[in-house]
Formats: C-alpha cells, structure tokens, sequence
C-alpha cells in the first residue's frame, strides 16, 4: 500500500503534539517497517526543514531531510502537478498540489487529519486511525 502523508502527520511527530502524537507516529513507524510505503511531497520535505531549523539547529534539521530522504519516496513538483492543482475544484492551492501529488505518484491513500480540505479529490483520504484500521483489516 503506498500512501502519501500529509505535512500536519509529520509535524505531530516532529513537535510531539499530544493531541495526535500516538497515531501520527504509528503512521511513520508502519513506513519504517514498511508495512506501507510512505510517501511526502516536495514542499513538505522543505516546510519539514524550515521549522526544524527555526526551532532547533541546522544540523538537526539537514539530519532530519536526510532521514526522510532515506525512508520516504518524495512525489516530484512538477508542472503537471501544478497545472492539476491550479485547475481543480479544490479551494486551497497546498492542499490541491498534494492531491494531485498523490495521483500522479500512484498513491493509494492521503493519510490527513484535515479531512475537511480534501473534497471530490483523485485519491481517497484517510485519517492516521482509519488508515491504521485499515492495515490492522489487511
């Protein structure tokens, strides 16, 4: 199962939010013991090391890129991706760049908790719970 993770799983972890934290990260350790194949886009990966940086240190955040870059496929931002995006329905541009993101790299899933900004999407949303189920299921 190839799933492409939305920015707000990987900063639950990255900033320990309680709220969220034990199945945001259960969603990355299933990419690490790759019971899915775990996917961000490209802009992710850069808003990953813009707050890393901002609130620790360039070398934790340059460590952090290279730990993504090693367990996770990156979705290419290319033209076509944008050119989707921008003529889709859906009202925010980000959230359209990682529908289409996820299309294009053949992504079964958005692993999201902002189901509310995914509306008539190429590819199906879950959140980090239903997506758990769902492997549980499998």
């Amino acid at each position: 199962m190839k799933v492409l993770i939305d920015l707000n799983i990987f900063l639950d972890v990255i900033q320990k939010n309680s709220d969220f934290y034990k199945n945001s990260s259960a969603i990355l350790s299933k990419v690490l013991t790759k019971e899915i194949e775990g996917v961000l886009t490209g802009n992710a990966l850069t808003a990953i090391f813009y707050a890393v940086n901002k609130f620790s240190d360039l070398q934790r955040a340059n460590d952090m890129v290279d730990w993504f870059l090693a367990n996770f496929e990156v979705s290419p931002l290319d033209k076509t991706v944008f050119i989707n995006a921008r003529n889709s329905d859906i009202n925010d541009f980000e959230d359209a760049i990682t529908a289409f993101s996820a299309r294009f790299s053949e992504c079964d899933f958005i692993v999201s908790r902002s189901l509310f900004n995914y509306a008539n999407l190429p590819v199906a949303v879950l959140t980090p719970e239903e997506l758990l189920n769902r492997i549980q299921k499998d």
